[in-house]
């Protein structure tokens, strides 16, 4: 039996892998507040509709994913639950081998044109007779029939689309991505292990965004005040994260995975709101740093 984990807005329930068992996720609960009871299972039918088709999309383009899958829904007085039953996984200990193969996974997403995109998280891959395997739907991420992409629940306000985009869709923001989990679960700096693993036509584009990023700016041994002069300057989240790492040996126990929490893009939140806590995030490491 695997210990139940909770992350985001949804809840792992696991049981014995290879074994069907329940995912539940949690919609935005003030989204009652605002509609009819009709209207929540209306907007969860139709998010069910998306996960399916997701899960269709990533299984045509060769994405191996979690098998035995349906979904359903669930509304009560406070909350919108959307229900998938799916194999679970074993929870696979982060390692360059896991890593290069989640690479192989998303190799035809980083090349365009398959019109999906997944969530970089390595707790997202997991193993289910003896395959490596893709297991979260939800939010769908993919570019519908108008060209439009859905890229998370709620979507990005218009003048975050393009933002969020690249930041799901293109090699650099994809590679970004998992770099930064991947510091964040080990506590290493996994840039050379990645640019490593990328095939030759993608990895100079990489390389070279990373080797420009605010974070080398800052000498890792003295941070002091040119670390603290930096970090005020920081608006992009990203940024803030990847300092975060590259510094958290500076920092107190804990203070990455709060800085991370505080700079999570969500769109539940205004963009005002989402602004303050990216300068508590700042202001956090700036404290850290005296």
């Amino acid at each position: 039996m695997y210990a139940t984990s909770i992350r985001g807005t949804f809840a792992r329930i696991a049981v014995e892998p290879g074994q069907p068992g329940r995912v539940i996720k949690v919609l935005i609960p003030e989204t009652l507040d605002r509609m009819s009871r009709r209207d929540a299972e209306s907007l969860a039918l139709h998010q069910a509709e998306l996960i399916r088709n997701y899960r269709n999309l990533l299984i045509d383009i060769g994405v191996p994913v979690t098998g035995s899958h349906n979904v359903r829904v669930s509304v009560d007085e406070k909350r919108i639950f959307l229900i998938e039953v799916m194999e679970m996984g074993a929870t696979l200990e982060i390692s360059q081998k896991l890593v290069s193969k989640i690479i192989s996974m998303i190799l035809p997403l980083m090349r365009g044109g398959v019109g999906v995109a997944v969530d970089l998280d390595p707790g997202n891959f997991v193993e289910v007779n003896g395959r490596i395997v893709y297991c979260d739907f939800f939010p769908a991420r993919f570019r519908q029939e108008d060209g439009m992409w859905l890229l998370g629940f709620p979507q990005p306000p218009a003048g975050e689309y393009e933002w969020t985009l690249k930041r799901y869709t293109t090699p650099i923001g994809m590679m970004r991505r998992l770099r930064f989990q991947l510091a964040r679960e080990t506590g290493n700096d996994w840039t050379k292990v990645l640019l490593a693993m990328l095939p030759t036509d993608l990895r100079k584009e990489v390389k070279d965004f990373f080797l420009n990023l605010p974070e080398w700016k800052i000498k890792i041994s003295h941070p002091g005040s040119m670390g603290r002069r930096i970090i005020r300057q920081l608006e992009d989240p990203d940024d803030v994260r990847d300092v975060a790492a590259r510094l958290r040996g500076h920092f107190p126990r804990g203070m990455l995975r709060e800085v991370m929490k505080l700079t999570r893009v969500d769109f539940r939140l205004s963009s005002p709101e989402r602004r303050e806590k990216i300068e508590d995030a700042k202001r956090l490491l700036v404290e850290g740093l005296k």
